[in-house]
């Protein structure tokens, strides 16, 4: 049994592994701690994967599967930690194992109808203060565009910067960065603050001068933030009923309106999060005035839902971020909550056929896949089958 500090090496360095991330010498650290693993056998089938990625987030999640199922007296064993041990053993299956993709595919489980939906793009569109939309494309652009005071441009890699001119008087240059359904987006911000935009996701900021005694944006939707260090401006980001309030610090934000409360999560630093607007919920007033906010650490997640105190639990923060790294990653999720982050992805319209019964999934698959690859993997998951036309894909 490993203690808590082992076990969090050890989820660092799968997800590193996951993510593609991991170094030579974290790899030898990885496969030596798997020859101490002692696990039962498995049989691994390649016949029904199409390519080596494929291959290999098939064994992933076949492996997580037969994880999960298997007893352990460990009373809090965790998802990563299984992660972890699925993570070790596929990193040895993968590399010993000598693929060569099928040069014709097996029929899938599911009806395409020769349609496929290539996966999201790196793209936005930007409201500048005077109501002017500019698209962004990720195509490297020195200069968009430029207000009083600032210079905005676009680099190959698709990221948004901004730069202060030598005169810094108070701007009133209000901006927004939205993303649709089907595009993320990564922006620097004057201060030097870096945000990464989910689809269907928006950021509305001020162009901060010396003036400003406080860097403030509005989040709806989903962001990951990095926020530069300045102790005497403080980042504030409001979004929905809550309030973050930070100096310097690593946090990923959920806020979508149809997935429950808003999420907050602390990767380094630490924020405080505070209920805001508590005069519009009138039965709960009394509830809310007496919440003075939650400050997180590093690991913490808050839970802010209308009309209820803060909640705070423990969560492996990479497992919020995998969004971030380019990965679906759901842990014991049903598929009505699987099917809103495809649908947001992919930019498709989900459909539940009459007598569809709801499952528990649990697994990883790349967000750069065609959707074809996203529902392979969940229908070998069992339990749940898929058709597309067009935009619109029925579960059934």
């Amino acid at each position: 049994m490993q203690n808590k500090n082992q076990r969090r090496r050890l989820e660092n360095l799968a997800y590193k592994w996951l993510v593609g991330d991991i170094k030579k010498v974290e790899r030898e650290e990885f496969d030596k701690w798997f020859g101490q693993v002692d696990d039962t056998p498995m049989e691994i089938s390649a016949d029904i994967a199409t390519s080596r990625s494929e291959l290999e987030t098939l064994l992933f999640n076949k492996i997580m599967q037969k994880i999960q199922r298997k007893k352990t007296k460990v009373k809090h064993f965790n998802l990563w930690h299984k992660v972890t041990t699925a993570a070790a053993i596929l990193l040895i299956v993968s590399t010993c194992l000598d693929f060569h993709p099928r040069t014709t595919k097996q029929k899938s489980s599911y009806s395409v109808n020769n349609y496929d939906v290539a996966p999201g793009r790196n793209s936005a569109t930007l409201t500048l203060s005077n109501g002017k939309k500019i698209t962004l494309s990720g195509i490297e652009h020195d200069l968009i565009t430029e207000e009083a005071g600032i210079d905005i441009s676009e680099t190959a890699a698709g990221q948004l910067i901004y730069k202060l001119k030598k005169s810094r008087k108070a701007l009133k240059n209000r901006h927004t960065l939205s993303t649709a359904r089907g595009e993320n987006y990564h922006i620097r911000l004057p201060d030097g603050s870096l945000v990464w935009l989910n689809a269907s996701s928006s950021l509305t900021y001020d162009i901060w001068s010396t003036e400003h005694k406080a860097r403030k944006v509005e989040l709806s939707g989903e962001a990951y933030f990095e926020v530069a260090k300045n102790k005497n401006k403080p980042f504030i980001v409001t979004t929905g009923l809550q309030q973050i309030t930070v100096l310097g610090t690593h946090f990923n934000i959920n806020a979508y309106q149809d997935t429950g409360p808003i999420k907050t999560t602390l990767l380094e630093g630490s924020v405080k999060v505070d209920i805001i607007n508590s005069n519009v919920v009138n039965y709960h007033s009394r509830l809310l005035k007496k919440d003075t906010g939650k400050v997180l650490v590093p690991g913490e997640q808050s839970l802010v839902s209308f009309g209820r105190p803060i909640k705070v639990v423990e969560v492996n923060p990479e497992e919020e971020l995998a969004w971030k790294n380019g990965i679906f990653l759901f842990s014991k999720e049903p598929i009505e909550t699987i099917m809103m982050r495809v649908a947001r992805w992919y930019d498709v319209e989900v459909i539940y056929q009459p007598g569809f019964k709801s499952k528990l999934f649990t697994g990883a698959v790349s967000r750069f896949e065609h959707i074809s690859s996203v529902l392979k993997i969940l229908e070998l998951t069992g339990g749940v089958h898929f058709k597309i036309e067009g935009r619109r894909l029925f579960v059934m």
